[in-house]
């Protein structure tokens, strides 16, 4: 070979030059090597050397090679890469252009590879590699100070730190001891003696590559599967394949969640929903309702307005209580029927979150997925019963007011008013109606009814058989405080009471 030849000029340009060169110094192995390494140039019209970057277009595809057209009517296979850390190579289609190092043209046929594996990883193409950014191959041999000691080809040795191994902070430096990655030669000292690789770079550029493709599928209701790369207190973030979004933890059910623990765990894979994608800030909002069976689904059928039901306290606000009624449903407590006849300034002054109550389904709004509740404080009694003048029924005291008691009407239909005192007979007198605690039953009846805007208005009062016995009551009351004191007013109810019930 004449001086001042470069590497990839081995071969003499014309057949007296290769004549003259002295077989004598070849081996067989070299011969041979000469001899492929001259067809193929003879095809393509250029001599290729190991480690030389060609650029081609995909033509063919097969499990486990690509065929690569180089130019010159010269074709060139590019193997599948199936190892750990094959994280550089790209899914393939024909019709891409690529760039590729030749690894060999053994037998005429032109071998090629997007990285340079350890049969190419001599010093030369190592620099090579450098300046250029080729991915090298590699084998993690052990856990050194600060890093990993990497194997490149049978004698050459890189080092990678610890942070560039991978994308997250690895918290057990033996998970990668072992694994074959490819790499980037991100320096070279001492004349490339010592290299230091990086591993994060590629994990980067891959997932750029696979994020610019994403954001073309980032529109609200696009079905994605992602992994769960973290969680935090208000949600879990979600590794879609080059870009992150959150799952905010009101997104992960229909059903109240109180830790995103209790629902995704680190490394799931999990199928999601686009709810939002900000171009801006590139912040994702994924959910997973649609996923899922609607709660509110049929919910007038299950929930029709009157019903008494159990539910469970879950928020307590200025203005009212919510209590959940199954999961995914809550309701609203106005804070004027937490405990109809006092007057709280807070819902947590009448309940605690937690508290199992009994309430009433005032109304349903499924459009708005709103319910109106009311307390509940026993038995609705006869939901069949229809109100009117005259009907008699027991019921349930609800709440106190200052002139009367609220007592629950039947099948959750309102509320009546008892008052405290009502008429009596003859001389216009008035008789006290002993307050009754809120639980307690009381048979009342209908004495008024009136259908406005604002709903039912109905005032009660004890049952006529029950209002004679007090009014008799009341005579003999009145003549004997006549004949010993001289006059009844100045006697208690106490006392009348005390009296009716000897008599």
């Amino acid at each position: 070979m004449k001086k001042g030849r470069k590497p990839t000029d081995r071969f003499p340009d014309d057949d007296e030059e290769l004549a003259a060169t002295s077989a004598e110094e070849l081996t067989l192995e070299q011969l041979a090597a000469m001899e492929a390494e001259l067809h193929v140039a003879k095809t393509t019209g250029r001599a290729l050397a190991a480690g030389q970057k060609v650029r081609g277009t995909i033509i063919a595809a097969r499990e486990d090679c690509y065929f690569v057209d180089i130019g010159d009517k010269a074709e060139a296979v590019l193997q599948r890469l199936d190892s750990p850390g094959d994280e550089a190579q790209r899914p393939l289609h024909v019709g891409d252009r690529i760039e590729a190092f030749v690894l060999s043209t053994k037998d005429g046929t032109i071998e090629l590879s997007q990285t340079l594996d350890k049969r190419a990883q001599t010093q030369e193409l190592l620099m090579e590699a450098y300046r250029t950014g080729v991915p090298v191959e590699g084998r993690v041999l052990e856990s050194v100070r600060g890093g990993y000691r990497i194997g490149l080809g049978e004698s050459r040795k890189g080092f990678c730190p610890l942070s560039q191994i991978d994308m997250a902070f690895t918290q057990d430096a033996e998970t990668h001891v072992g694994q074959t990655y490819t790499f980037r030669i991100v320096e070279a000292r001492n004349g490339g003696k010592d290299l230091v690789l990086s591993r994060r770079k590629l994990l980067e550029e891959e997932r750029e590559v696979k994020a610019a493709a994403l954001r073309e599928q980032l529109v609200p209701g696009a079905r994605l599967v992602g992994t769960v790369r973290s969680i935090q207190p208000f949600g879990a973030f979600i590794d879609l394949g080059g870009l992150d979004g959150l799952l905010h933890v009101s997104e992960m059910g229909h059903e109240r969640i109180e830790s995103p623990a209790q629902v995704v765990s680190v490394g799931q894979r999990l199928e999601v929903v686009v709810k939002g994608f900000d171009t801006k800030s590139g912040r994702i909002a994924l959910t997973r309702k649609p996923l899922l069976e609607d709660p509110w689904s049929g919910i007038e059928e299950r929930y029709p307005a009157g019903l008494t039901c159990d539910g469970r306290v879950t928020r307590l606000l200025d203005f009212g209580a919510f209590v959940e009624l199954e999961p995914g449903v809550e309701g609203l407590l106005h804070i004027s029927e937490i405990a109809p006849g006092k007057r709280l300034r807070h819902a947590s002054e009448g309940l605690s979150i937690g508290d199992e109550i009994a309430v009433r389904i005032q109304s349903v709004d499924p459009p708005s997925r709103r319910i109106s509740l009311a307390r509940s404080f026993g038995e609705a009694g006869d939901e069949t019963l229809e109100l009117a003048v005259g009907v008699t029924f027991e019921g349930i005291v609800e709440g106190q007011l200052p002139h009367g008691v609220l007592v629950g009407l039947p099948g959750g239909q309102g509320r009546g008013l008892l008052p405290n005192r009502r008429a009596g007979e003859g001389e216009a007198a008035r008789a006290p109606v002993e307050p009754l605690p809120v639980g307690s039953k009381v048979r009342v009846q209908v004495i008024y009814l009136s259908e406005g805007p604002k709903g039912k208005q109905v005032r009660l009062a004890l049952p006529d058989a029950e209002g004679t016995e007090e009014r008799d009551s009341v005579a003999r009351f009145k003549e004997r405080a006549r004949s010993e004191r001289g006059n009844w007013k100045k006697s208690s109810f106490a006392q009348l009471e005390s009296l009716r019930r000897r008599s």
